[in-house]
Parts: C-alpha cells; sequence; structure tokens
C-alpha cells in the first residue's frame, strides 16, 4: 500500500486562550497542491485551527478510512468511493460536490507519436494507466469505451488499448510522473495536472468523449471535530474555495 503523502500546514494565529484545534482531510492525489492552497485559506478563515492534508489514491484513502485510520474529512476524485463509508455508517452527512476537472489524454512533448486518440490503439504504442480501483482508471475507461463506439473508430479499439498498457500505476500522479519521464507514449490524467508542465501535452478529445470527473467531499461519523469537519465541507462549498480551485483549472459543479 503506498504511504500516504502528509503536508502539515502552517499554524493558524490562535485567537486570545483558544486552544489549537486539528483536521485532517484525506484527499485525492490529483487534489495535492489545491487542498494545501484551500487548506491555508481555511486556517487563515479560522484562526487557531490547524488543516493537515494527506494525499493519495482515493481507493486507497477509502479503505484505510475502513480501516480506522483517523480523518476528519474525506474528499475523493470521485463520489463512488463514498459510497461503501456512508453503507459501513462511516459519513456523518451527505457527500456535496465541491469542484469538477476534465479527464485528457496527455503524450509527452518529445518522442511520442501519438497525436490523435486512435493512435493509442496503434502497435508498439506504450499507454500508462492506473490501476483498475483508482478513479482516474475509470474515468480513462469510460473515454475509452466511448471512443470505441465512435464511427471513426478502427476494429477492436478498446481491446488494442488494453493491449497497449505496460504499467498499472496507484494514483493519478504516479500516472503523469511516468508520463513526465518519458517512460510511456500516453496515458489519461486531469486537466488541472497539465497546467505549466512542459513536459507534455494534450492530444485532443472528440466532444463525444469527453469526461469530466467530479470530486466530492464528506464530513466523517468518526471525527474527533464533528462540527469542524461539517464546517470545513461547507467552507468548500463557498466564493473563497471555488476562486482557488479556479485558479489553479478547476471547474465548479453545475
Amino acid at each position: 500500500m503506498v504511504a500516504l503523502v502528509v503536508t502539515a500546514l502552517a499554524l493558524g494565529a490562535c485567537a486570545g486562550t483558544q486552544s489549537e484545534r486539528r483536521l485532517t482531510i484525506f484527499v485525492a492525489s490529483s487534489l495535492r497542491d489545491v487542498a494545501e492552497a484551500l487548506a491555508a485559506g481555511y486556517e487563515a478563515d479560522h484562526p487557531g485551527v490547524t488543516v493537515v492534508v494527506a494525499a493519495d489514491a482515493s481507493s486507497t484513502l477509502r479503505v484505510q478510512i475502513e480501516q480506522g485510520a483517523p480523518a476528519d474529512v474525506f474528499a475523493p476524485a470521485s463520489p463512488d468511493e463514498i459510497e461503501p463509508l456512508a453503507a459501513a455508517g462511516l459519513t456523518a452527512a451527505e457527500p456535496v460536490t465541491f469542484a469538477t476537472a476534465d479527464v485528457v489524454l496527455a503524450a509527452p512533448v518529445d518522442g511520442s507519436s501519438v497525436r490523435d486518440p486512435y493512435d493509442l490503439a496503434a502497435p508498439g504504442v506504450r499507454i500508462v494507466a492506473a490501476a483498475p480501483e483508482v478513479p482516474i482508471a475509470r474515468y480513462a475507461s469510460e473515454v475509452v469505451d466511448r471512443l470505441a463506439s465512435s464511427s471513426a473508430s478502427p476494429p477492436d479499439f478498446a481491446a488494442h488499448v488494453a493491449g497497449n498498457v505496460v504499467s498499472e500505476e496507484p494514483n493519478a500522479r504516479a500516472v503523469l510522473a511516468k508520463l513526465e519521464l518519458g517512460e510511456a507514449d500516453a496515458g489519461f490524467v486531469y486537466a488541472p495536472d497539465l497546467r505549466g508542465d512542459a513536459a507534455l501535452r494534450e492530444v485532443p478529445l472528440p466532444a463525444e468523449a469527453r469526461v469530466t470527473a467530479a470530486y466530492a467531499a464528506v464530513a466523517l461519523a468518526p471525527s474527533r471535530e464533528p462540527d469542524l469537519a461539517a464546517d470545513l465541507v461547507g467552507w468548500l462549498m463557498g466564493p473563497e474555495a471555488a476562486a482557488i480551485l479556479a485558479e489553479r483549472g478547476f471547474g465548479s459543479p453545475t
């Protein structure tokens, strides 16, 4: 199991004699950087509160929560990851969708022959994917299915794409890293990951094949700060959080 990447953010100034309060938020790996900015924004609005961000594959984090890992809020890359927690009584409220991101096909700027999504089925193309249980893998599968159903699709497109997968990574960020290193010709990632990345380029997808990921958040029932956890989830739906997300390429739910 991939270890959590935990970043302790700067402490908010305590107001008077108010004791420090601490929240831990488990987020999808693709949210890692923006989650740190969101946590800093929340801390600034809530003196005396510290927010710790733990980032990994959504599926990995869900399993850790099921096994008793201490977390107050869960923000996966798909609402599907919350459903088993709700069924087990581990959520304190209904989840909310607070951000979206387009799923894009990325290729290295140098050394990749993939210029069109149907090139994914060409002999010898190396595709890096995420493990099947990871949300980006499910979104990518939906894109491939939509491409395969198009009249422009070559025969057995989906099967050829599956045959060209050379590795399955533990999370979306690991897929991105493999592409940046030139260890594959193409892979599906989230659009915000490509912002400012000089090593990678986006391969355009036809409109009918485009898929948008939904990021949800939910307060967890085992939280030691239930009121604060609920407040953080509500804050993620507000204008300040929306501005931070938009600045980093994430969309707002419609």
